[in-house]
């Protein structure tokens, strides 16, 4: 994980109820990650979640959502995010 910040990376819970549901981090405030995954939490409702109950999606340290001014909808993120797994080895199995 790259120093500069978790925005638009694709992460995976590891406590709660959404364990293993891969999200994206939309912002970040202090030791808390504003996450979507376009379905069950939308990108108008993020779940907040400490920094420590994430982590980074294996092989998905280069991908990187951006969002650019531009409006990110959960249609958008879905797909994204079914990108990032595609891409990341194991189907998707979080870093140790």
């Amino acid at each position: 994980m790259r120093d500069d910040g978790w925005i638009g990376r694709a992460v995976v819970p590891t406590a709660g109820r959404d364990r293993g549901v891969i999200c994206v981090v939309l912002r970040e405030d202090g030791e808390y990650l504003y996450l979507a995954d376009g379905r069950i939490r939308p990108v108008e409702r993020p779940k907040k979640k400490k920094r420590k109950h994430v982590r980074p999606l294996c092989g998905a340290d280069g991908n990187l959502l951006r969002f650019d001014g531009e409006v990110v909808t959960n249609r958008f993120v879905r797909q994204w995010i079914r990108q990032a797994a595609g891409h990341a080895p194991d189907g998707g199995e979080p870093l140790a």
